[in-house]
């Protein structure tokens, strides 16, 4: 499969670094990142990392974790009823089930969040956002197969300052915002605090029950403090909660079988933006978190500490035949906790730099759904808990020449405890219900493995920088549990090579990175839909083996003082190597939820005046035709989205004015679809977001 990518998005892999404007102006800036734990310039790390910024983010109105796929080369974010699905150089987990673990790992300030369903924050008060791409299992452990993506809040400084902003736009939307940073102790203590709510009556409509679908309703609040003493150690402690009230997403019906649906022609061929449930559906996301971070520079050495603490809670309900019968209904409850510690002791002496650590994972929680109105019940918890120590070094062999080696082993030991009824009867195999009376069974199992990283890059000069990297990674495995033997599937185990380069031309005002990969998979977690016991029910697939060769290439140039253009473009092919379903030899397919090809192109100009700056940006994104299961009825046609903003920064006082749009065409398209015509006779897609629109002013203080 090929993924093609040009995101042309002001301050991708920019930075100031305190050189006069007229030089930042027509010079591409480096940006410090942290894709391997310690800070170093994007030019010479030897991954392939896209990083953006906190002023790209602004200008871009980039408030919902999904909008920053049009950024990267390879990447898609898609929005379902059971929340967000990563796509990265190919791999995806759309599957919502507690005991299935995602591909991309998803972190905030160093925590990683496990499930997707939690990944419903706001990107309000940013400092940086990361897009790792390719296996990142050393440092940043299991689950990062695709990749990672890793986030920065702004911590509290020793200025005071802070924020009000309100915005409208249409479909009722309104939006306030405020933040407020307060040095306490000077030059040793600071608190910082932001706040969002944001809310619309949705752009869709149930026109049976006359009623207004694919609201929102948010609630957003993040704390922070941040103790730093003269002596050097730090401790920032950042705490987040996150409430989410809407009427649920909007679900339009794509096919059904009339032998069990009767004539729903009407609904079939009602507008894109129209359902017609019999129910009134909801969806209620709450979730929260703490962390604190410890860092104690001790000589030459570094002590950190990073533990985090994060649950949420979720409450859903879905009508997915869409139609005025009521038929396919689906209840979903779920509450789950994480706990994490990592400790890591880094340092640097001559040519040699290291960092070593242990990290540690405990998940547990309840998960219950229910469909055809509780004629079928799953009942399920989960209880995770994952250990693995790391450690990684790099070497400068000379000046130009740099080898880097890491290893980490991991021990995964997953449980899960099920009480699953259909028809009121134990929907479980007999062999392995602990308990008749509440048809309770358990399972366990453990995993343990090894992922490395190896590379070497070399500095051609000041401005051309090369690499060449092979690791491995795995990701958890666990079990089907609405299945009746409650199955099991090992863990994904990839295999990588890549090769890049990086490089800044025409006096930096031309920047390329380019990579290629070629990642071999054996064990690839695959979702797909089933009939388990005559129930339609999602679950979770091993591929015996399967193969993603690609390629990926980004550009910023900066032609003129004041405008930007810049571009990536991604390649992939994906296809399975070795893989026999029930439906037959699948061998030399291509994977399923992954564009052939995904592209975008944007631009900024900003003109300076005496009392302030006018900006204007603009980018397109496209993604080429997908397949969210294999065959026909779920098959969405290529797609772009084009998004803008005009801006209007006030010098004195702090006044920033902002127009903005985003799917400024009107395009028409499903971000998900959700087939289960085998087992239940429908196919329902998820449209995505339609023409929006608004303005928004900013007061900063």
């Amino acid at each position: 499969m090929i993924t093609v990518v040009a995101a042309m998005s002001p301050g991708i892999g920019l930075a100031q670094e305190g050189q006069p404007e007229t030089m930042a102006e027509t010079r591409v800036q480096d940006i410090v990142v942290t894709a391997r734990r310690t800070s170093e310039k994007l030019q010479i790390t030897p991954l392939a990392v896209t990083a953006l910024t906190s002023d790209a983010l602004v200008r871009q109105q980039i408030v919902d974790v999904t909008a920053i796929q049009q950024a990267a080369p390879s990447l898609s974010m898609a929005q379902s009823h059971s929340g967000v699905a990563i796509t990265l150089r190919g791999q995806v987990q759309s599957n919502s089930d507690g005991s299935v673990d995602q591909s991309v790992g998803l972190y905030v300030d160093g925590v990683y969040i496990a499930r997707q369903i939690a990944a419903g924050f706001d990107l309000i008060d940013i400092n940086q956002v990361e897009v790792l791409r390719g296996p990142q299992g050393t440092l940043f452990g299991r689950n990062t197969t695709g990749g990672a993506v890793s986030i920065t809040t702004n911590k509290p400084t020793d200025i005071f300052e802070g924020l009000v902003k309100a915005g409208i736009g249409n479909y009722e939307s309104r939006e306030v915002m405020g933040l407020l940073n307060v040095p306490i102790v000077d030059g040793a203590v600071a608190a910082r605090i932001v706040y969002r709510h944001a809310e619309n009556n949705g752009f869709g409509r149930n026109i049976n029950l006359g009623r207004r679908v694919g609201d929102d309703n948010t609630d957003y609040v993040r704390g922070s403090l941040k103790i730093a003493p003269s002596d050097g150690w730090s401790l920032i402690i950042v705490g987040d909660y996150f409430d989410r009230d809407n009427n649920g997403p909007l679900e339009h019906l794509l096919a059904y079988d009339p032998t069990l649906l009767g004539n729903q022609d009407a609904v079939l061929d009602s507008p894109f933006y129209t359902t017609s449930s019999d129910l009134r559906s909801y969806a209620r996301l709450k979730s929260w978190g703490t962390s604190a971070t410890l860092e104690v520079p001790l000589g030459n050495v570094t002590f950190k500490t990073i533990t985090g603490y994060r649950g949420y809670k979720l409450n859903t309900l879905d009508d997915f035949d869409t139609t005025p019968i009521p038929f396919f209904t689906n209840n979903s409850i779920g509450q789950i906790k994480q706990f994490s510690q990592e400790v890591q002791i880094f340092g640097k002496k001559g040519d040699l730099g290291w960092i070593a650590g242990l990290f540690y994972f405990h998940e547990y929680g309840i998960e219950r759904f229910n469909v055809f109105g509780g004629a079928v019940d799953y009942n399920g918890r989960i209880d995770h808990k994952s250990f693995a120590p790391f450690a990684q070094i790099n070497y400068d062999m000379t000046p130009e020449l740099r080898v880097t080696t890491g290893l980490r082993y991991t021990h995964d030991k997953r449980a899960v405890n099920t009480h699953n009824l259909a028809g009121g009867v134990c929907a479980t195999n007999p062999a392995l219900v602990t308990n008749t009376a509440t048809c309770e069974a358990d399972r366990e199992k453990s995993h343990n493995y090894f992922s490395y990283t190896l590379s070497a890059d070399y500095r051609f000069t000041p401005s051309l920088f090369g690499y060449a990297r092979t690791s491995m990674a795995h990701k958890s495995g666990g079990f089907n549990k609405t299945t009746a033997d409650l199955e099991s599937f090992e863990p994904e185990k990839v295999t990588d090579y890549e090769i890049g380069v990086k490089a800044d031309l025409l006096d930096r005002r031309l920047r390329i990175n380019a990579a290629a990969f070629i990642a071999y998979y054996r064990n690839m977690q695959r979702p797909i839909t089933s009939d388990a016991a005559g129930t339609p029910v999602a679950l979770t697939q091993s591929i015996g083996k399967s193969r993603i060769p690609g390629a990926e290439l980004e550009i910023v140039a900066l032609p003129a003082a004041g405008l930007e253009l810049s571009g990536t473009i991604g390649v992939i092919d994906p296809k399975y190597v070795d893989f026999t379903d029930a439906t037959g030899d699948r061998t030399g397919e291509p994977f399923t939820q992954v564009s052939n090809v995904t592209w975008s192109i944007a631009g900024t100009y900003s003109l300076p005046t005496s009392y302030g700056k006018y900006s204007v940006h603009a980018d397109y994104g496209h993604q080429s035709r997908k397949y969210f299961f294999p065959n026909e009825r779920s098959r969405e046609p290529g797609y772009g989205l084009l998004n803008a903003t005009i801006g209007l920064t006030l010098d004195d006082p702090g006044i920033e004015l902002m127009l903005w749009g985003r799917n400024l065409t009107g395009k028409k398209y499903n971000s998900y679809i959700l087939d289960f015509y085998a087992a239940a006779g429908v196919t329902t897609g998820f449209p995505g977001q339609a023409r929006t629109y608004g303005a928004s002013a900013t007061y900063r203080f």
